[in-house]
């Protein structure tokens, strides 16, 4: 019996990242284990933890392992795993992204769920791997796997989710709108590539391309710290600079966040209201509440630690949590609920 093709994507950048987060852990412990000091070693832990958690689970999240098998392909990312059907599976890579010094090379992989429950399923996940690491899956793919789907494809005469925008725009359907009129619902079914959106004038749901998001809000976390430090020599002290730097953080999110609304025109078609849709998105919806008041009791916890003991880790992670509970609180989630439930009434 053959044997199954194995293949580890990930960047760089992330593994050192996760690295050093799992040494300074180390660290802590050896510090908490050896030094006097036990309370403050035990905060210093605890700030280790929690940004290994946090930011350091997103981090694991852009990578992945995919396993090649003769009846399934198996896909592990983010701690789940999915049985991808080999005549659907779609390997492409993404446009090269280089931000402050650190290139990302995008890979995505499509394809049908198969299981109980899940069976047809149409699932799009990204990943962020090497460049070599990425052009291997891909050859892999095109001499041994791309055949097959495209005949698979043809024999079925579907169009395939790669196509989805000329879809749209070859659709008698399709409707333009300014993206500031619409509210965003969020990937259909796990389609990255394809976005629900609502109009509240019409009531109606629609889908299209996805619109890209600003992930990176604002300038690094040094950055903040710098206007922190600068505010606090020049004239204030204590509260007040760090209130400064948080909300200059939210002031530039929110313009960015505006300027993009202002910036795009998408094309959509009327979107089908899947089975179970609002339980769905109530759910997600909770998720989502609960990590925005996680992220904003931490942000506090640590502010109020870093005024009491003045440690530079702790206004590091302050920072950080700050930028996640902003990027919840902006994402929409308060608004998409509200109509979500109005929706629901029609």
């Amino acid at each position: 019996m053959k044997q199954p093709r194995k293949f580890y994507i990930y960047s760089r950048s992330s593994l050192y990242f996760l690295i050093f987060m799992a040494m300074s852990m180390l660290i802590a412990v050896i510090q908490l284990l050896i030094e006097d000091n036990f309370f403050e070693n035990l905060k210093v832990l605890f700030a280790t933890c929690l940004l290994l958690v946090t930011v350091g689970w997103i981090s694991f999240s852009s990578m992945g392992r995919l396993i090649v098998k003769k009846s399934e392909i198996v896909v592990d990312r983010n701690f789940k795993r999915y049985r991808l059907d080999p005549l659907t599976i779609v390997v492409r890579l993404g446009e090269k992204d280089s931000t402050r010094g650190i290139t990302h090379y995008p890979i995505y992989v499509e394809g049908k769920v198969m299981g109980h429950g899940t069976s047809g399923r149409s699932i799009t996940l990204k990943f962020l791997g090497t460049k070599r690491k990425n052009k291997e899956l891909l050859k892999y793919y095109q001499e041994h796997l791309q055949a097959q789907v495209e005949a698979n494809i043809a024999l079925e005469q579907e169009p395939t989710e790669v196509d989805f925008e000329q879809i749209v725009l070859a659709s008698k359907d399709r409707q333009q709108f300014p993206l500031h009129d619409l509210v965003e619902f969020g990937a259909d079914q796990g389609n990255l590539e394809k976005t629900v959106f609502y109009s509240p004038e019409e009531n109606q749901l629609y889908v299209g391309k996805s619109v890209p998001f600003p992930i990176i809000f604002t300038p690094s976390t040094v950055s903040f710290y710098g206007i922190y430090l600068l505010t606090d020599r020049l004239s204030f002290h204590g509260l007040i600079p760090l209130v400064l730097s948080f909300g200059l953080m939210f002031v530039i999110a929110i313009w960015q966040l505006k300027h993009r609304k202002q910036k795009y025109t998408v094309n959509v078609i009327p979107y089908e209201i899947p089975e179970h849709y609002f339980q769905v998105q109530k759910s997600n919806g909770l998720k989502t509440y609960l990590l925005i008041l996680v992220f904003g009791l931490i942000t506090l916890g640590l502010s109020i630690l870093y005024l009491t003991f003045g440690s530079f880790l702790l206004l590091f992670i302050s920072f950080l949590m700050w930028y996640f509970f902003v990027l919840l609180t902006l994402c929409g989630q308060f608004k998409k609920t509200h109509y979500l439930k109005i929706l629901e009434k029609k």
